[in-house]
This record gives C-alpha cells, sequence and structure tokens, in this order.
C-alpha cells in the first residue's frame, strides 16, 4: 500500500490501504495506522474527494492526535480547506498545526505551516481586505525566516 502510494498510484493504493485499515484497525498493535491513515487521505486529495480526505483526517486526529501524522495532516486540511474556497477554516487549520508543530518542535511541520499561512494571506482572496491581510501575510513570513530557514 504504502509503495503504491509513493508511486502514486492512487487507485491501488486507495484499494490497498482501505483493505489495510480494515485488517488491523483492531489489532493491537496500531503503530501504522496513523501513517495508513495519512496516505489514504492524501489519496482521497489527489483525486479531489475531498469530503473523503477530510473524514480520514479526523478520524486521524481524533484517535492519533500525538502523532506525527496528525501534525501533518492538520496542514492537509488547511489545504482541502483553502481548495473549497474555506478561508477561515483552513487559516484555523494552519494556524493549529503551527501551534501544535511548535509546541513539539516540529520545524519541518511549523515551517510548512507558516509557509501556507504566508501564500494564502498574501494571495488574491477575497476573504479581506489586502490592507489587512498583507500585513498578517509578512508576520508569518518573517516567523519563518527567523525560525525555521535553516536549510531552506
Amino acid at each position: 500500500a504504502s509503495n503504491s502510494y509513493r508511486l502514486q498510484s492512487w487507485k491501488k493504493a486507495a484499494t490497498l490501504l482501505d483493505a489495510f485499515l480494515e485488517k488491523y484497525k483492531a489489532g493491537p498493535d496500531k503503530s501504522y495506522i496513523p501513517l495508513a491513515l495519512m496516505d489514504r487521505a492524501n489519496t482521497h486529495y489527489a483525486e479531489d474527494q475531498l469530503d473523503e480526505t477530510i473524514a480520514k483526517i479526523d478520524l486521524l486526529v481524533k484517535d492519533f492526535g500525538d502523532s506525527e501524522s496528525a501534525l501533518q495532516a492538520l496542514n492537509l486540511k488547511g489545504n482541502v480547506h483553502e481548495a473549497k474556497g474555506e478561508i477561515e477554516e483552513a487559516i484555523a487549520a494552519y494556524q493549529l498545526s503551527l501551534e501544535k508543530a511548535e509546541a513539539r518542535a516540529n520545524g519541518e511541520v511549523a515551517g510548512e505551516s507558516l509557509y501556507y499561512l504566508a501564500a494564502l494571506l498574501s494571495g488574491d482572496k477575497p476573504d479581506e481586505d489586502p490592507s489587512t491581510r498583507f500585513p498578517k501575510a509578512v508576520g508569518y513570513a518573517d516567523k519563518y525566516w527567523e525560525k525555521y530557514s535553516t536549510g531552506s
């Protein structure tokens, strides 16, 4: 399932991931379930199945909220909301991801969250006046360069 996902064979990966999740959902070792849920959310997203993507993310965050996959999933949730034109929800998801990533000292996810926030707020989006939106974007960009730009 993971190999098919990495090869971007979305339909094959989806079938294998669904089978894996069904087979191992009740097992004692759930260590791979968060990874499989994240991969499955991404396959839904790749196939433009946005509601299904959100459902998998919500399940992942609910059942495995302390996992690294759940951290990454919050950024994907922001991507989905942004794709649906739900700007406030996208901002909230990216901000929650940033908050949780910083609390866990996960610079990679925090940097990604900051990128999404800066890009969303600096883009041509109808959510608010550019004179208030752009300063927010600059603040996120500045924070990225101050704290998370090493190796960028």
